[in-house]
């Protein structure tokens, strides 16, 4: 039998499966997998991009086609105060996994941080303006320096970044490099001072790069060293170039000045440069003072973002979005539309905007998808009726908590060795280290905070966050009561670190915070969205510290934060009528962005509200892109997306690989897509098994 199935609007609907016991969607994944979007993309050479990673593995996808990367990455940015590094494994043809690791003597947690990194076909590779570059990788247990030699020869010294790519041994290692010539590099492992210097072997990879401002492939690159000037504190370097945007940052010492353990890290990253410094660890002694260092740098522009839209749907709203195994993962779901039901959404191809549903057996309470978290390998999945499901694999789910036993899953977080949720109007906070069986933090017995932290006023716990060593709870309480944020160094006792009262002489809607939907870490402080109100506050967790960053947007409830390639994003709902949105509503911004915090801006080329359009419900930087979920209209005029940013149009539609008889079972439909239409496919050169708008 034939299967057929539409791909409509940026979704696959399947229509049979001949597989008895295998849910429909799998069997048809693996045809449309493994026999028909294959994609045809030229092999790379170069792809590069930033990353936000904590103390879990976080698997980073490549946007391009390589036979066999090398993956540096080193330096990260400097959000919290302890020493960490960064560590890379797992490296194959489609991506690579990458997390920090404190240093020994710590606890191992970190707050989440930015990194950039670089991907480069191994060998060697001549530029055309003649600038000579090298990629490769080596195995070592090594210590003490050791000589490695070049493949060529350069013209001039290069600037050499290297990374430890493989997680052989569990003691955290950072690589030094000195003695950089045309013809090689010394190199050596380096663990904590407080260590015996021995360690495994490991895999080690490293681009040499002579110093040059070429652009490649619409990239633009700077690099280059400083002089012997980089040392404890904070040193600002400028870019010798102009560029769109803050640009990807990775960096490398080239001398070994100093011999105590240490590695770069930058803060305050922007368009026009980028403060740095070497961070030494603390195992030994407490002191960290360091000596002058030569640093090595590579800076990449992608160039003015561009967005698009790759997801389209009758839902509410786009309600949650995560990466996990190598994809990405929307959920969505409705209260009043007349199919009224959580869902979840997996990519299958982003360039072609092919999205399959996934099928997750939904209690029927479950309404709407809350949050979604991955945490210990699987990915977790709450939705408003508290439900939890978890997958390994995203074919195969299992129930980690039924129905009603958490309250509405508002928001997930990963804390030292545990899962945190908190329960939105149910004021709870639960925590699981097995995934499966859960404790009360907040709310009923045995925790020791009843609902709420014990205060009636407090009906809600809506949002969660790591920052500084704590775990920070947003407690709404209404207007009429305002905002209170809670935290806690070890997830069981917590204390009041704010309280947010209305103005003197009354509340009013709009410009009190009610509400706290929206948590994140970013450069130092930690940001606190007004959800009623209209901006943001924000604290460096210190006693004191609290400033009222608004006005921000015009008017709007602030929904989400999130963090991108140097700069602080936030969405925003505004809310109408289910008879429609007042005509002065209509273009205005839904998302903002900052490199400081304190200077907002709209979003140009951003989503901004129309008739099914109101709200900015969910954000994920993925890849070097940044994807928004969207949500409006209502009851069967509900519509929910997600829009892609980044600098290039992003992947190509391309589909290849397809037997003769295949190619007349798919066609385009405008923004669907069809399958076992029947049709013969136009678009398809003559004598040729590819068709898409992006094969050669």
């Amino acid at each position: 039998m034939k299967a057929k199935m539409r791909i409509k609007k940026g979704f696959v609907y399947p229509r049979l499966s001949c597989l008895t016991g295998v849910p429909v969607f799998r069997a048809l994944l693996l045809v449309i997998c493994m026999v028909v979007f294959t994609a045809a993309t030229a092999q790379a050479w170069v792809e590069v991009g930033d990353v936000s990673v904590g103390s879990s593995w976080k698997r980073a996808s490549f946007n391009k086609t390589f036979q066999a990367p090398v993956v540096v990455a080193k330096s990260s940015s400097y959000t919290a105060t302890g020493p960490a590094v960064v560590r890379i494994r797992s490296v194959d043809q489609a991506g690579f996994e990458i997390r920090l690791q404190e240093w020994d003597y710590l606890d191992g947690s970190t707050a989440l941080e930015t990194t950039g990194y670089i991907v480069m076909e191994q060998g060697v590779h001549t530029l055309p303006d003649g600038t000579r570059v090298e990629a490769g990788q080596f195995e070592t247990k090594r210590t003490g320096f050791e000589q490695v030699p070049f493949s060529q020869t350069f013209q001039v010294p290069p600037v050499v970044i290297t990374a430890v790519c493989s997680d052989n041994e569990v003691d955290a290692v950072t690589t030094r490099v000195r003695n950089v010539s045309t013809t090689g590099f010394e190199i050596r492992m380096q663990e904590q001072q407080l260590n015996q210097q021995v360690h495994a072997y490991e895999t080690i990879s490293y681009i040499a790069w002579e110093p040059s401002s070429v652009i490649v492939d619409g990239l633009v690159f700077e690099v280059n060293r400083t002089g012997n000037e980089v040392r404890h504190d904070w040193h600002r370097m400028a870019y010798n170039m102009a560029f769109e945007n803050a640009p990807v940052f990775v960096a490398d010492m080239q001398t070994q000045n100093g011999g105590d353990t240490a590695n770069i890290r930058w803060d305050n990253k922007d368009a026009h440069g980028v403060d740095v410094k070497i961070a030494e660890e603390q195992s030994k002694d407490s002191e960290t003072a360091h000596v002058m260092e030569v640093v090595g740098y590579v800076i990449v522009d992608r160039g003015p973002d561009t967005w698009s839209q790759i997801f389209n749907y009758d839902a509410r709203e786009t309600t949650a979005m995560v990466e996990f195994g190598e994809t990405i993962y929307v959920g969505t779901g409705s209260w009043t539309a007349s199919v009224r039901s959580a869902a979840v959404y997996r990519m299958v191809d982003e360039g072609c905007k092919i999205w399959e549903a996934v099928d997750i057996p939904w209690d029927p309470c479950s309404e709407k998808v809350m949050s979604m978290a991955v945490f210990d390998g699987y990915l977790y999945v709450g939705t408003d009726c508290g439900e939890v499901f978890r997958t390994q694999d995203g074919f195969y789910w299992s129930v980690a908590a039924p129905p009603g036993t958490l309250g509405p899953v508002f928001d997930m977080a990963e804390f030292k060795g545990h899962l945190y949720v908190c329960g939105g109007y149910s004021a709870t906070i639960w925590r699981t280290q097995d995934g499966t069986s859960w404790e009360p933090m907040v709310g009923p017995v045995p925790a020791f905070y009843s609902y709420g932290f014990g205060d009636p006023s407090n009906n809600d716990i809506s949002s969660l966050e790591v920052f500084n060593g704590f775990l920070y709870a947003g407690v709404g309480r209404d207007n009429a009561n305002g905002i209170q944020l809670w935290r806690s160094a070890d997830g069981k006792w917590w204390e009041k670190f704010k309280e947010e009262l209305p103005p003197p002489g009354g509340i009013s809607i709009g410009l009190t915070p009610g509400h706290i939907h929206a948590l994140k870490a970013f450069k130092g402080h930690l940001y606190v969205g007004q959800y009623h109100g209209n901006g943001v506050f924000r604290t460096d967790g210190t006693a004191n510290s609290w400033e009222d960053l608004s006005p921000i947007t015009q008017g709007q409830d602030v929904f989400r934060l999130e963090e991108h390639n140097g700069k602080l994003y936030l969405g925003v709902r505004t809310f109408h009528a289910p008879s429609g949105l007042a005509g002065s509503d209509l273009g205005t911004p839904l998302v903002y962005a900052s490199t400081n915090g304190t200077q907002w801006s709209p979003v140009p080329g951003a989503p901004v509200v129309d008739s099914r359009t109101e709200v900015v419900s969910s954000f994920l930087s993925r890849g070097g892109r940044l994807y928004v979920g969207t949500g409006g209209g209502y009851g069967d005029d509900e519509r929910s997306g997600v829009y892609a940013c980044g600098a290039s149009p992003g992947p190509t539609c391309c589909i290849s690989g397809i037997d003769p008889w295949m190619m007349h079972e798919l066609r385009p439909l405008g923004d669907e897509w069809e399958w076992g239409s029947g049709q013969p496919q136009p678009a398809k050169p003559p004598g040729s098994n590819c068709w898409g708008s992006g094969c050669p």
